[in-house]
């Protein structure tokens, strides 16, 4: 997920992180936090270490299938796409037709209303 501004905290006693969800083609940016889920380490073939990200739990919507999946929060801003969905969110709810591309219309998110949580 393209995560930028990625900070760890923590609350009540829990490690969180806040970060910015934004989109090339959008040039928002929507503030998130969210709770730690676990941290991976992610070893490139072009570097010698091996790079630490964390891994949150949030929703998703993807035509009609409403539910809530894991992301590793990476900056992505120089990549083709910002989001990638894995075999592991689509097993079972989706199949995947190579020949089809963008057959869902593009939704924006809409800002949180005043006075709710």
């Amino acid at each position: 997920l393209n995560a930028t501004g990625i900070v760890k905290f923590e609350r009540d006693g829990q490690d969180w992180v806040k970060f910015n969800l934004s989109h090339k083609d959008d040039k928002t940016e929507l503030p998130m936090e969210a709770p730690v889920v676990r941290t991976i380490k992610i070893r490139q073939t072009n570097t010698v270490e091996a790079l630490r990200r964390y891994v949150v739990s949030l929703p998703v919507e993807l035509g009609d299938i409403k539910t809530e999946t894991e992301f590793t929060l990476a900056d992505r801003s120089r990549m083709i796409f910002p989001v990638l969905l894995g075999r592991t969110f689509l097993k079972d709810i989706a199949i995947v037709d190579v020949a089809q591309a963008y057959t869902q219309p593009k939704k924006h998110p809409e800002p949180a209303k005043k006075g709710t949580n």
